[in-house]
């Protein structure tokens, strides 16, 4: 057993992890599980960064910049909420041209293996992670 305050080293060295918040653990599992299928929103945005996007119940789809998206760990007492938000990982966006060209490029930071784009779209900030150029 390790015991780390370190993420990263958490997620690669561990077969299994433990999130604990207020002396509970929040989520036990694999690395894979713990990253990519958070139970809540303080584990997700403890394990990597995230980008909080307003979102809208659908006919009980969620809505995200006015596109349908699929939501692998949704909370389903809160798709009666008005209210929602999206909590989508930078690295699981793409930037693609538009029609319209709604949005705004406000920084970019070259990061090694990633470029981290700051963007402006809808109201929304947010971040997207790509492969550098």
């Amino acid at each position: 057993m390790l015991v780390t305050h370190d993420q990263e080293e958490a997620l690669i060295v561990a077969d299994r992890v433990g999130v604990m918040l207020n002396g509970r653990i929040e989520q036990l599992g694999s690395p894979e599980d713990v990253n990519q299928r958070p139970r809540t929103a303080f584990i997700s945005e403890f394990v990597g960064a995230v980008n909080r996007i307003q979102a809208v119940c659908d006919g009980g789809e969620v809505a995200v910049l006015g596109r349908r998206v699929a939501i692998s760990n949704m909370d389903r007492a809160a798709l009666g909420s008005a209210a929602l938000e999206a909590l989508i990982r930078p690295e699981d966006l793409q930037l693609q041209a538009g029609e319209n060209g709604g949005a705004l490029v406000t920084a970019m930071v070259l990061r090694g293996v990633a470029t981290s784009v700051s963007v402006s779209l809808c109201d929304a900030s947010m971040r997207v992670d790509m492969p550098p150029a």
